[in-house]
């Protein structure tokens, strides 16, 4: 860590040396946020209100469900604001997440399911939206996606660690709280365009518009609507043809592919709607996007092609017997994943403003949908004979309605209460109609079109005239794929918070959540969830936090009420709550304001040992309770402000996991770093954005695939696969993922205060680098080859307000 000190004190040395700004520059703009006296306290000799956007990005609320400061909050807390995200030009929360030391932005099974590793692990994120979770509850994949509008995030508050006392079940690792834009952000319209393309995101074209009125009625109505629409057909990945593989649970067969292809994937189509209705205390916020996304690459790892080089000799529905896939049904790869909510909030102050409550009620789904899924290629001649390939369709679609309040009382000078209670009922409804395995989620395969060679008990039709007087499989081999499920969550929590001076702060938590058995189909036991933490502010600006904290997730339904007879992992309805414990220690400073030409260096340097008991992971076919990890992390960021509207940041992650059933987590690196700068070029007009993170080595455990020299033939119909190579389920290998870099630049024109065009390019480098397996499956069951990430892509936006 010497060295990273070294480096923060050259680039302070490089801020000395950069040319005095020519102007004043603006201020952010308008907030709902108080800044704490604590921030203003600090020095500031430009004068008050010349580095409000400095004071705002250092304010926080998730971390303490109210107003604090990042030095002085009870946990490691990083925050992103609106104005950095323009600054910056980040795409999407994927793209940000990646900049923050401690995450990492990831996909599981080939892109399917885009989600962030937070410490390396996968699923632990509580995500939020303004503070109310949209945790998943059937399979746990977060909307953390391009389906999240950034012109409508005002900014991003990321706890790296648990966090379970204030934010309940699901926060096993980390907190990702966006807080979207209110009419106080716009006060009047917000339009802008977007078109990008690049073998990373491939014609990709979006339009957003939002507006705001905070003051009418005399400022006690507010409104705020936002909509957006964007289509792309997204990266071309190229990967083997996947042609074979046996069935879920336990897909360990030899797999047999064909050649080197690149995806050709549907174009997507996500459209967002979304507003604000405040009258006095009261807040409406409604949510709803919808659309089709579509991905490059199938679930085991087969690069889709919606057009077939055959379709010009072989048209729909022909019953040429030579032709793949004549009646075109498992082309798409759609996997849809939408939050949608409705919530209705009253907040007030009461008690000459000692005292303060927050209640809400909220109604929420989520929507899980594949539509299909594509699995493998088709193929009508050789080994397999797969006419259609393998696709299948379900619609894994959950709800979850509830209420919670939050409140906070000064009983004395120095001591602040805070607490709250929280119950809520979540649940997937039945939509079998064929099925004869039970009640749930239904599934059906739209592929292959020969449902006699499904190694899968498909429904039969009654045939007295047939054998035994069973007749051929039911259309579409209708299954179970997970049977009904519903749970009752009731919590509650108390955090007292003690100051006895303007140095120290003692922050001591619990919390208490039980699903009782009696309240529904899936159950779990009282848990309680501890957290304590001491700020010392020992020198001024410098603050020390020591801290202890917890998390904890129950299974999702589809770890216990899955079907292992269908096309799924079996569900284990014993298993075991998922916990997890972290020591942590932080220095953090603000230094250096109005130092020569230096408007603020600060920085956080933090370490953190955590485990995790009782991780649910696939282990011979069936979702079980794996066994403890460790987790040593050592975490920098560096922030460096300059006069002239410049700065500088640097970010660094070591990471060592080590678990006693698999040993080291060998699949994850141990050391990323990323440096990037904002450069005010001509004063406030023309600014330009870097961005390198370099990610080190890990180990990728796959199949061992030799694909050179297999390619397509023109005989007997033109597109078919010449040839395939069989790779048996022995055939592994630990692929070496060597280091990566990523280098992203951009540039920001702004004649005017109220118009901008934008123009950024992503992997500049055209860098081949790969995703880790998240999962650490030295047995892969679906991500048998190395996962890439996008490759080269450009955009060019505009924005104007009035």
């Amino acid at each position: 860590m010497t060295r990273l000190v070294a480096q923060m004190s050259a680039l302070a040395a490089l801020a000395v040396a950069l040319p005095a700004p020519a102007g004043a520059q603006p201020t952010s703009g308008t907030t709902d946020v108080e800044v704490p006296a604590l921030v203003l306290e600090q020095g500031d000799t430009q004068g008050p209100g010349a580095d409000e956007a400095l004071d705002l990005a250092n304010i926080v609320q998730s971390a303490a469900k109210g107003v604090t400061t990042v030095q002085e909050a009870p946990a490691i807390v990083t925050v992103v604001t609106a104005d950095e995200i323009r600054e910056r030009q980040f795409q999407s929360l994927e793209q940000l997440i990646d900049t923050v030391p401690g995450w990492q932005r990831a996909s599981l099974y080939h892109s399917t399911f885009a989600t962030p590793l937070v410490r390396g692990q996968v699923q632990a994120v509580q995500f939020l939206h303004d503070g109310v979770s949209l945790f998943d509850p059937f399979i746990n994949v977060p909307s953390i996606s391009r389906v999240q509008p950034m012109e409508l995030v005002k900014r991003v508050e990321m706890i790296t660690g648990p966090g379970g006392v204030l934010w309940g079940s699901n926060s096993l690792l980390g907190i990702l709280n966006v807080i979207t834009k209110d009419a106080e952000d716009v006060d009047g319209v917000e339009v802008g365009g977007q078109l990008g393309d690049g073998g990373g995101d491939r014609k990709m074209g979006r339009a957003y518009a939002m507006a705001g009125a905070p003051n009418l009625l005399g400022g006690k109505l507010k409104v705020f609507g936002h909509a957006s629409v964007e289509t792309y057909q997204g990266p071309g990945l190229t990967m083997p043809l996947l042609l074979f593989h046996s069935a879920l649970p336990q897909p360990n067969s030899s797999n047999v592919y064909g050649p080197l292809t690149e995806s050709q994937q549907a174009q997507s189509m996500i459209v967002t709607l979304d507003g604000k209705l405040s009258f006095g205390k009261l807040q409406l916020r409604v949510y709803a996007p919808f659309g089709k996304k579509y991905n490059p690459i199938g679930l085991s790892g087969q690069p889709v092609r919606e057009d077939l080089p055959e379709d010009v000799d072989c048209p729909a529905d022909t019953t040429d017997t030579a032709c793949t896939d004549p009646r075109r049904t498992s082309r798409k790869n759609r996997e849809d994943v939408f939050d949608r909510y409705a919530v209705l909030e009253y907040r007030t102050r009461f008690a000459r403003e000692k005292a303060g409550i927050t209640a809400r009620g909220y109604l929420q789904q989520f929507v899980r949908g594949f539509e299909p899924l594509q699995v493998l290629a088709a193929t009508s001649q050789g080994y397999p004979f797969l006419p259609g390939g393998l696709a299948f369709q379900a619609d894994l679609t959950s709800y979850r309605v509830g209420g919670a309040i939050d409140g906070d009382v000064e009983v004395m000078p120095g001591l602040r209460l805070l607490y709250g209670t929280e119950a809520f009922r979540e649940w997937k409804p039945d939509n079998t109609t064929a099925s004869l395995q039970g009640d749930g989620t239904q599934s059906t395969l739209l592929a292959p079109y020969d449902l006699s060679r499904v190694p899968l008990p498909c429904p039969r039709s009654l045939d007295p005239a047939a054998p035994g007087g069973v007749g051929a499989p039911l259309a579409g081999c209708p299954l179970t794929f997970a049977y009904t499920a519903d749970r009752t969550v009731l919590g509650a929590y108390i955090d007292p918070q003690y100051r006895p001076n303007r140095s120290l702060i003692f922050d001591l938590g619990g919390r208490v959540q039980v699903a009782p058995k009696a309240l529904g189909s899936l159950s779990y036991d009282v848990n309680t969830t501890i957290a304590a933490t001491v700020v010392w502010n020992f020198i001024p600006n410098w603050h020390l936090k020591l801290n202890y904290a917890q998390g904890f997730r129950p299974p999702v339904f589809n770890n216990t009420a899955s079907n292992g007879e269908g096309l799924q992992i079996a569900g284990n309805p014993n298993l075991s709550v998922e916990t997890s414990d972290a020591a942590q220690a932080e220095i953090n400073a603000r230094i250096f304001k109005g130092d020569r030409r230096i408007r603020e260096l600060s920085f956080r340097i933090d370490g953190s040992y955590t485990r995790v008991n009782n991780l649910i992971q696939v282990s011979s076919g069936q979702y079980l309770n794996s066994g403890e990890r460790a987790l040593a992390s050592i975490e920098f960021l560096g922030k460096l402000y300059v006069q002239g509207g410049h700065r500088l940041e640097l970010g660094y992650t070591y990471l060592r996991g080590d678990t006693s059933d698999k040993g080291r987590l060998r699949s994850l690196p141990e050391n990323a770093f990323s440096l990037a700068g904002v450069w005010s070029l001509v004063g406030n007009k023309l600014t330009a954005t870097t961005t390198l993170r370099v990610t080190g080595a890990a180990e990728d455990p796959n199949r061992l695939v030799e694909y050179r020299g297999i390619g397509y033939g023109d005989t007997p119909k033109p597109g078919t696969v010449l040839g395939e190579v069989p790779v048996a389920a022995t055939d592994l290998v630990l692929d070496r993922l060597p280091p990566s870099a990523d280098l992203s630049l951009g540039l920001t024109f702004a004649p005017v205060p109220k118009f901008a065009i934008r123009a950024a390019v992503y992997n500049a480098l055209n860098a081949h680098a790969y995703q880790p397996d998240a999962f650490t499956d030295y047995e892969p069951h679906l991500e048998y080859l190395p996962n890439p990430y996008e490759g080269f892509r450009a955009y060019l936006s505009m924005m104007y307000q009035y």
